[in-house]
């Protein structure tokens, strides 16, 4: 299990309940709230590394949720080889469902750009030799692209086919004044390029 989902402040919330009413369409926007949205953003928050770390554990929750799981798993089954560039925006759009709840509760938006401010904050050197960062990291990993990664390792580890040398007759490949029947044998190696 992974650890509840809470407020930067301690508090706890139910992610699931939350990620249900972000995942419903949502009404078109008014006029005010287009304006609200195009006010100047303040500069993202510099994070502790205890932040970071619950930061980290409140997307492993929203990420291991059943309902995110079975989306995540339907979008890979249906698109990932049919229509890989749909694939990937959907995907996104599948995470930043996950993201938008958590990322505020940290001081970054809810937005592409909010996740783009936390990857940037991941890039610091003494999370980068945090075991406990690295650790979840891998986990959340793993959530997100477990069958990529699978496939991949797969293709990597596939057996090769048996190469085998390849003798080649080269007629009438000779100067001229020679007789004509003349031949010239080579023999490719297996292990030539």
């Amino acid at each position: 299990g992974v650890a509840s989902l809470r407020v930067a402040q301690e508090e706890d919330v139910d992610l699931s309940e939350q990620l249900e009413e972000a995942s419903q369409p949502s009404p078109m926007p008014s006029q005010g709230s287009i304006a609200a949205a195009k006010k100047p953003q303040k500069a993202p928050p510099h994070l502790r590394i205890d932040q970071v770390l619950a930061l980290q554990r409140d997307l492993l929750q929203g990420f291991s949720s059943p309902d995110f799981q079975a989306k995540r798993k339907e979008l890979v089954r249906t698109l990932r080889h049919s229509d890989p560039r749909k694939f990937s925006v959907e995907r996104q759009k599948l995470f930043l469902a996950v993201q938008k709840l958590v990322l505020p509760r940290y001081g970054f938006e809810g937005t592409t750009k909010g996740v783009f401010d936390m990857m940037q904050q991941f890039d610091r050197p003494e999370l980068l030799l945090n075991e406990d960062f690295q650790r979840q990291g891998a986990a959340l990993n793993e959530l997100l692209f477990s069958e990529e990664a699978a496939q991949e390792e797969q293709a990597v580890n596939k057996p090769k086919a048996q190469v085998k040398d390849v003798e080649v007759t080269l007629r009438h490949a000779v100067e001229e004044g020679h007789q004509r029947h003349e031949e010239v044998r080579v023999t490719l190696k297996s292990s030539a390029s």
